[in-house]
């Protein structure tokens, strides 16, 4: 059965049985577009993506002014689902959804309602599993603006980023940064102050490994990082220069790293340091190298992914979209996905894929295309070359379910048991012979009898052979 369930995998990747037999550069792929918009329906256009604590991609979009969704499982797409009835703004600049994933793998999306430039605010919504239906926040004059992004926290939160405003008499604008509990807003936060220009100045939104909120922002020219502890926002951190419309993206790797990317270029933060490195982004060819405009993404072996729109210098029409990743100082498997005027690329990663999401006039008019690549590909012959068990549990702090990660260099028996702070088999969740590559499962926080297990500190170890790994993992609550 792990056998056919790996070869039906690599068939929907569209790489065939030549990933058994190939080298690195053939043991990926990103899958044919397929458009996730029903063709038809008007002009669809932002984009969001994210994926439940089930593996679940999910993609929301705006069309004729009201947020839609659609959920894939198991390689099966739902039928499209409203998120809210307000009517919504649309721009031509900014993107104006964003998804992240909670603790308890429930999927959320900040998006703008209705009233335009001025009077736009920024709501939030999640999907609620058991009645199957998206519950959206009241509507709050303090969150006036649009362009947000979002994040979860360690203790359940949702922060989000935006550029917001406060009266018309007042023509500033202001990059904000909120932290809504479930019920309410606990904090507004103003970070930076921006003359009146166009609100096209996103900022991005990132929680690290250690649980602090990073948001990057574009301040007319400089881009700027700043963290929050818990406690206190950082002093601003100067990351390089960038056209006043830049849109930048950030993103944290399981070793703690911070990465900031937009147009033709990626910083990073590495843990430990203070400092921020310049790497420069891809061109699909020489020719393209103008208004790159990209979104990233981190696998739990540290890569970063990535999906960026690309123009040639001044010709609008000659948009295309392109996915690849970064690795070990090197961009690898780049890939034009749409030559077709798309535009405004988002990422996620789900475990074992990475899906790049885009809208494009491919069919006609604007609709929204997905397309996935296949990340366990590249585990596997990681894995043989280097030898090495690895492990990684996401999301590390949480109240009902998380997801386990790990790569096998050769195959063999496997235990990976769940342990107490006493030493003490809370849970065996797998013992038997395994294949060698990556493999993903998942703990509902219940012991071996089927009772769930109290709030605390939990241990997760592998062994396989002469090989062992563990992690450290917290159940916070039940809710």
């Amino acid at each position: 059965m792990a056998n056919r369930d790996m070869l039906n995998r690599m068939i929907f990747c569209g790489v065939g049985l030549i990933l058994l037999l190939e080298p690195l550069s053939a043991v990926q792929g990103w899958s044919p577009p397929f458009r996730v918009s029903p063709l038809g329906t008007g002009s669809c256009v932002y984009p969001a993506v994210c994926v439940d604590g089930g593996g679940g991609v999910w993609v929301t979009w705006f069309n004729s002014r009201h947020l839609y969704s659609r959920f894939c499982d198991n390689d099966n797409w739902s039928d499209v689902i409203l998120v809210d009835s307000v009517l919504t703004t649309t721009s031509p600049v900014v993107r104006s959804s964003a998804m992240c994933r909670d603790t308890m793998g429930q999927v959320w999306v900040a998006w703008e309602d209705s009233g335009g430039y001025e009077m736009g605010h920024i709501r939030l919504s999640y999907f609620d599993p058991r009645d199957s239906v998206w519950h959206t926040s009241i509507r709050d004059d303090r969150l006036r603006g649009g362009a947000p992004g979002i994040t979860c926290d360690t203790l359940n939160n949702i922060w989000c980023s935006w550029t917001g405003f406060t009266t018309l008499v007042d023509s500033n604008f202001y990059i904000m940064a909120g932290c809504y509990d479930g019920d309410s807003w606990t904090r507004f936060d103003t970070l930076a102050i921006l003359p009146p220009v166009l609100m096209s100045q996103t900022a991005g939104i990132t929680t690290d490994i250690s649980g602090n909120i990073w948001v990057c922002f574009n301040g007319l020219g400089w881009i700027y990082a700043q963290c929050f502890d818990g406690s206190n926002w950082s002093s601003q951190e100067y990351i390089g220069t960038c056209d006043e419309m830049a849109h930048p993206t950030i993103c944290s790797d399981s070793s703690g790293n911070i990465w900031v990317a937009w147009w033709a270029k990626m910083y990073v933060r590495w843990a430990g340091s203070d400092t921020w490195s310049e790497i420069q982004l891809p061109n699909s060819d020489t020719a393209y190298a103008f208004w790159a405009h990209p979104d990233i993404c981190s696998d739990f072996q540290g890569r970063i992914w990535m999906g960026f729109a690309e123009i040639r210098r001044y010709h609008f029409d000659s948009l295309r979209v392109c996915g690849t990743y970064y690795q070990e100082g090197d961009w690898k498997d780049l890939t034009i996905l749409d030559k077709d005027s798309p535009h405004n690329p988002v990422i996620a990663y789900s475990g074992d894929r990475v899906w790049l999401v885009w809208s494009s006039v491919k069919e006609g008019s604007n609709n929204i295309y997905i397309s996935h690549n296949c990340a366990t590909m590249i585990d596997e012959y990681a894995a043989a070359k280097n030898e090495e068990v690895r492990l990684n549990v996401y999301p590390s702090l949480f109240a009902s379910t998380t997801s386990i990660e790990y790569v096998l260099p050769k195959s063999g028996n496997v235990q990976m048991v769940v342990y107490n702070l006493l030493g003490e088999d809370v849970m065996i969740l797998t013992d038997e012979k395994q294949r060698a590559g990556s493999h993903t499962l998942s703990w509902d926080v219940t012991d071996n009898a089927g009772r769930r297990v109290p709030s605390g500190t939990y241990f997760v170890r592998l062994e396989a052979g002469n090989y062992t790994a563990t992690r450290k993992v917290c159940v916070v609550r039940w809710l």
